[in-house]
């Protein structure tokens, strides 16, 4: 098994382009310590250049040759105060890890322990897609995605990750979803959560029906107008050629 942070591109000029990293490299650990996700990655670059600035960070890599999977060592220097957007090495990743499994089947009191392992780690990838999302690293634009985003991404998935990263898509879809919805917006059961809430704090005094079907409707038209500008762009997307995997 070969687990670790995938490198979906590579800025030019970037450190990263200098030691001649490669889309679809796989990071398995920077000085000697194995990465689990784009956080792991990420925290220990930042820790290198407070460290020790300007000097290099070793990465070991996995690369698919012609010649079956090789580890490589690449020793870029982190940028101390990269340009917006482009992060210390200058590197997309993925953010949620790349597994290479052989088919194994496991004892259910192995297998149970294992699945619940892996579903928490989808945890970890939506508090890092998150993190990126308010961090201003990606644009908001290119962080969200509707329902034609995300058909989309779900071939890009499917083609290049095959039935497990699939499967994986799968559940952070259906997780998100769950979250967004317990979100404090009008028109989602967040939103009547806190009715609910705000009528417990007033002693069984009720918002008035009227009052709240007022700001339930208006947050519906907010969300339908995010819908159609987040189709919108998702559409751009598509005819442009850009992919919906962000790194």
């Amino acid at each position: 098994m070969i687990s670790g942070v995938l490198v979906t591109e590579v800025i030019n000029g970037s450190p990263a382009y200098n030691v001649s990293l490669q889309e679809d490299d796989i990071i398995i650990s920077i000085d000697g310590i194995l990465v689990n996700n784009s956080s792991d990655l990420n925290a220990a670059v930042t820790n290198a250049t407070e460290t020790s600035p300007n000097e290099s960070v070793r990465l070991m890599v996995a690369r698919n040759t012609s010649e079956g999977i090789v580890a490589i060592p690449f020793t870029p220097v982190p940028r101390v105060d990269p340009p917006k957007g482009e992060g210390k090495l200058g590197m997309l990743l993925q953010n949620y890890i790349y597994t290479v499994t052989e088919n194994k089947a496991y004892a259910p009191w192995d297998a149970i322990p294992k699945g619940l392992s892996k579903y928490s780690s989808i945890f970890v990838d939506i508090k890092d897609s998150f993190a990126v999302l308010f961090s201003g690293e990606v644009a908001a634009k290119d962080a969200l995605s509707g329902p034609i985003g995300i058909a989309s991404l779900t071939n890009e998935v499917s083609s290049h990750f095959g039935a497990e990263g699939l499967f994986t898509f799968a559940a952070l879809i259906s997780i998100s979803l769950g979250i967004m919805n317990l979100l404090p917006l009008p028109a989602l059961d967040g939103g009547r959560l806190v009715f609910v809430i705000i009528e417990g704090l007033r002693r069984g005094k009720r918002v008035s029906a009227k009052t709240e079907g007022r700001v339930h409707f208006a947050g519906f038209i907010v969300l339908l107008l995010l819908f159609v500008v987040i189709s919108y762009n998702d559409i751009q997307r598509i005819v442009s050629g850009q992919g919906f995997i962000i790194k």
